[in-house]
């Protein structure tokens, strides 16, 4: 999202539009512990790192048909 970053998405999501029930999933780059720790700290559901690979997905979310995708 190039005008705006995940964690103010989320603060919309959850204070302005007060979605407390929506499940929101951060897809990062950032792939180091700490920074993992920090986004589900804020309130994300869960946190997927690029490159998104099927196994992970699947694994975490359960199956997925890839050819929806």
């Amino acid at each position: 999202m190039p005008d705006i970053d995940g964690i103010s998405v989320l603060k919309f999501i959850r204070e302005t539009l007060r979605y407390d029930d929506v499940c929101v999933i951060a897809y990062t780059a950032h792939a180091h512990e700490e920074e993992l720790r920090k986004m589900l700290l804020l309130g994300f559901d869960s946190v997927v790192v690029k490159p998104i690979l099927y196994e992970n997905v699947s694994s975490r979310f359960g199956p997925v048909n890839i050819h929806a995708i």
